[in-house]
């Protein structure tokens, strides 16, 4: 007997033919696309292994110069220490004595004048001593403009001995101011005894 399929083509059922891959296949495409996966990764780490290794070559290379001229910087000092030393010594401190007695002198206001001065060092610490006149218009104006002037060589001694002076070696200046009347030459004049004293500062 002969069959025969009257339905229309759309409604007919149709056989597909299922592929099979087989396990073996699979596993095999599995394992090679993994090994792709490790053979990039492997030469992207030889790769950055590379690059690490020359930039520490180039590093090495680097600081050999460094260590040398940090030796020869050494050397250098270590052979002009005694010069620097001499230097601030005796130069330094004969130049700094002068600048001192010369703001002692150069502030000194009109109608005011030393009789006596005197400077002493002991190391780092100044001691400067004076005593002079100031005319008399009236006493509180007198002391007022010898405290001034005291005021102002303070603050000049002060730069002068910390310029260049690192933090914990900076030094402030103490005063003792006194006054007195006195008459020289018929007219009566303000004296004044002062003295500085230089200190390290504390904290």
């Amino acid at each position: 007997m002969i069959k025969v399929n009257l339905l229309p083509i759309e409604f007919r059922q149709v056989e597909v033919k299922q592929s099979r891959v087989k396990p073996q296949t699979a596993l095999l495409a599995i394992f090679f696309l993994l090994l792709a996966v490790a053979l990039i990764q492997l030469f992207s780490y030889v790769t950055v292994q590379q690059k690490v290794h020359r930039f520490e070559s180039e590093m090495e290379v680097l600081k050999a110069p460094s260590a040398k001229s940090d030796s020869l910087t050494t050397a250098i000092k270590s052979k002009l220490e005694p010069e620097i030393a001499f230097f601030r010594r005796h130069v330094l401190a004969n130049v700094l004595v002068a600048e001192i007695l010369n703001s002692a002198s150069d502030l000194l206001p009109e109608g005011m004048w030393l009789s006596d001065i005197r400077l002493n060092r002991g190391g780092e610490a100044v001691v400067l001593e004076m005593t002079g006149y100031a005319k008399l218009t009236t006493k509180q104006i007198a002391v007022a403009q010898i405290q001034e002037y005291v005021n102002k060589l303070k603050a000049q001694l002060e730069t002068m001995l910390n310029e260049g002076v690192s933090d914990n070696r900076m030094q402030e200046v103490k005063i003792t101011l006194s006054t007195n009347l006195r008459e020289v030459s018929s007219s009566e004049v303000m004296q004044f005894a002062v003295n500085f004293q230089s200190l390290r500062k504390s904290g």
